[in-house]
């Protein structure tokens, strides 16, 4: 493991020859003091009629080995996919969800396994990323997921398994050439080899080239997103001065950033038409899995889906603490983000306003509020103001509202009301409204002070 770094793993044992061998072997240098923490995990599908004596077979091996063992049943969710799709997405659920933290992800996927992903994702149709199949060390929603043994040959693993007296389930599924990998296994790669020799090394090393280019690639769209971003969002008039594959290879970088989307040709093709190339004033989008793709004014914007509410948040006021520190963070209610505070000369709310007030509460926008702001200009509904400074309109529900002993004082990082804001040399109180606090830092915001 001194290649990938680590020291503590999780193996992901289904109990058939592969992953035994893997969890064996680990065991072996678990011996030796070269791994600190190793561990197991079993996934119980509930597609086979033995799936829970294969669980209870995992046990047993771990038990004798006293390697601590987590088993996990899953049901996975068809909705229009294949059983072996959906198997996948659960399993990995699973891994992700039970893997503790500073802890690597093993499995057992081998040059054969690469081999056979390689023509399914040929035969789909898939580009560069995807030709790219499996990863030796790679991401899964946090996870770190890593594959030590992916240039090593089946009958590698199957003698070293055999010399070492292990013992395996054997799943019958592995057999039925009715899933696609099963036919590649057992009927396709047998014929290309005694066409072709090598066949397995050749498509290994067709990934690994794949992996070049996709470096280059991302490097290229790491330039272009420096160049069109504004903070998240992508300025529509310089993504559409790039040519269409350099746009759609920065649309990918994007949501895979972001949202951990993948985007087909198609959906490209209907995120340029139906989004990118709509009217100024419209505010068209694409509904993606986990989210949307939407253009407001000049600007594309990714809208995950529990920030897409377009009515009132029934959320109560949050008071803030007399003991608020600054700066810090307010994280907010159901994923509404959060704010970022800190004192600063001339900006903000003042604050001799916030300690002279019995009650400092934030609250969420009902309908119809406005806001005192003087000069003539008395009160103003806050649907103008949202609208004078860019606020897309789904997230005018979720950035909240200052009140001061009940009176609105301030738009979160957007206008203070009339008679509240700092002078030039009087402290302020700035809040600013984050939609994403992942992103949000408040370093370089000064020393921290206590608030009353």
């Amino acid at each position: 493991m001194q290649q990938f770094g680590v020291s503590a793993v999780m193996v992901a044992y289904s109990g058939g020859v592969d992953s035994t061998a893997l969890l064996y072997a680990l065991k072996q240098l678990y011996r030796r003091g070269e791994l600190v923490s190793l561990q197991a995990i079993h996934v119980n599908h509930q597609l086979q009629p033995q799936a829970d004596q294969w669980a209870a077979a995992c046990r047993q091996q771990c038990e004798s080995w006293h390697i601590p063992l987590t088993v996990v049943t899953v049901k996975p969710q068809l909705a229009g996919r294949g059983v072996e799709a959906a198997a996948r997405e659960a399993r990995y659920r699973a891994f992700a969800e039970h893997t503790p933290p500073e802890t690597a992800l093993l499995t057992a996927h081998h040059r054969r396994d690469q081999a056979e992903t390689v023509l399914l994702r040929l035969f789909r149709g898939a580009g560069v990323t995807g030709l790219v199949a499996m990863r030796p060390d790679s991401q899964w929603q946090g996870l770190r997921l890593l594959r030590p043994w992916l240039l090593l040959e089946k009958p590698t693993i199957d003698r070293y398994a055999a010399e070492q007296q292990l013992h395996w389930s054997e799943d019958p599924s592995n057999a039925q050439c009715d899933f696609e990998r099963n036919y590649i296994r057992h009927q396709l790669l047998p014929e290309l080899t005694q066409r072709y020799g090598a066949i397995e090394s050749l498509l290994s090393r067709t990934a690994a080239n794949m992996a070049d280019s996709e470096s280059i690639l991302q490097q290229v769209a790491e330039r272009d997103w420096a160049e069109c971003r504004a903070r998240q969002q992508l300025q529509i008039e310089r993504l559409m001065a790039l040519s269409r594959p350099r746009r759609w290879q920065l649309l990918r970088h994007w949501l895979q950033q972001l949202a951990a989307e993948r985007l087909s040709r198609q959906q490209l093709e209907l995120l340029e038409q139906q989004v990118i190339m709509a009217r100024g004033d419209a505010m068209p989008k694409l509904t993606l899995t986990h989210g949307s793709v939407r253009r407001y004014r000049h600007l594309l914007w990714w809208v995950a889906a529990q920030e897409e509410s377009c009515c009132p948040l029934n959320y109560p006021p949050l008071r803030l603490a007399l003991t608020l520190t600054l700066p810090d963070r307010i994280v907010l209610p159901s994923q509404r983000g959060g704010l970022i505070c800190w004192q600063q000369l001339g900006v903000g709310v003042a604050l001799t306003k916030l300690k002279q007030a019995q009650t400092v509460e934030l609250r969420w926008r009902r309908g119809g509020e406005a806001i005192s702001l003087g000069e003539g200009m008395g009160r103003v509904a806050l649907k103008k103001i949202y609208a004078r400074h860019g606020v897309p309109p789904w997230q005018r529900w979720s950035i909240p509202l200052l009140y001061l002993d009940g009176e609105l004082v301030q738009l979160c990082g957007i206008v203070t009301a009339a008679g509240y804001g700092a002078t030039a040399a009087e402290r302020g109180v700035v809040l600013r409204w984050e939609p994403d606090m992942s992103t949000a830092t408040i370093s370089n915001l000064g020393s921290a002070t206590s608030l009353w």
